[in-house]
């Protein structure tokens, strides 16, 4: 009696794993199939393809560790620049996901701006969080604010510059439809 239990109860488990594994199969396949659409949508190659992930994966954690350090530090969540080049860089990153072989034109963003603005705000943050403080200390502080200050302007024109880009083509297009009619 026991036995039969047993082995109904194994054969239930193996099934369990057995449709698991099938299941993670078909999702497997169906990634796979839109990462090739993705590559083919875009005329990207393989070593494209691979730096495209490998850059986005890299911007999206910045992006995140930047907002877990933004709501930690009520002093910067209250600065308007701050919010501002958080918000253009989300954007800049939905804009790339959307628009890849676009990355070239924001190499500064994400191999400088990107990086030196998440660096700033941690390094603002750790020394926010110390009980030590002298007028060195503040003086220090002071300047990484400021440091933050000048960076959150370059993404902040990084991102006005898409939005202007956007604005010639739909501009240019506008006189195409009109030169057509």
């Amino acid at each position: 009696m026991y036995y039969i239990i047993l082995i109904s109860i194994l054969i239930l488990v193996l099934l369990f794993i057995a449709f698991q594994f099938i299941k993670r199969v078909k999702l497997k396949v169906e990634q796979v199939k839109k990462v090739e659409q993705f590559q083919s949508e875009n005329t990207l190659s393989t070593r494209e393809l691979d730096i495209f992930k490998t850059e986005m994966k890299t911007t999206k954690m910045q992006i995140l560790a930047i907002s877990a350090s933004l709501s930690l530090s009520e002093e910067l969540a209250q600065e308007v620049q701050v919010v501002k080049a958080f918000k253009a860089s989300q954007a800049i990153f939905v804009y790339l996901m959307n628009q890849p072989k676009k990355m070239i034109d924001f190499g500064d963003f994400l191999y400088r701006s990107l990086p030196s603005f998440k660096n700033a705000i941690e390094n603002y943050k750790t020394i926010g969080v110390t009980d030590v403080t002298t007028d060195e200390i503040n003086q220090w502080h002071h300047t990484i604010l400021l440091n933050i200050l000048d960076i959150s302007q370059s993404i902040i024109t990084d991102y006005e510059k898409n939005v202007e880009n956007h604005w010639q083509e739909t501009v240019f297009d506008k006189k195409m439809t009109e030169r057509q009619v």
